[in-house]
């Protein structure tokens, strides 16, 4: 995106779609503390892109499953995090105003 900010836009849209079909919960009785690297270097990838290039994308991540992602500070503004799990996420500067969050899990997120 640094490299090409007129592309940001679809970037947005194709790293958003990775992280929601990838980002799936795992099977019962397992369970990881931390994100899986794709999906933490794709969400970090989108929180720390220049939001002035964004035009009319929107980060979409309704019903993904980021329990442990790891982003302490960052951009997810307007972000669609519906039916997201962000359960033991640490989120400590993320701007998330106007993010809908609507049904998303926090418990135990660091915000």
């Amino acid at each position: 995106m640094e490299e090409s900010p007129r592309d940001q836009p679809s970037i947005i849209n194709v790293l958003s779609a990775y992280i929601r079909n990838h980002a799936k919960k795992p099977k019962a009785g397992t369970y990881d503390f931390d994100a899986p690297s794709d999906i933490q270097a794709a969400l970090t990838a989108l929180g720390y892109r220049n939001p002035n290039y964004d035009s009319n994308a929107v980060i979409d991540l309704h019903g993904a499953y980021l329990s442990g992602v790891y982003l302490p500070s960052g951009d997810l503004h307007g972000a669609n995090l519906r039916d997201t799990d962000l359960s033991v996420a640490f989120l400590n500067r993320v701007n998330l105003r106007d993010a809908n969050l609507a049904g998303a899990n926090l418990d135990d997120a660091q915000r």
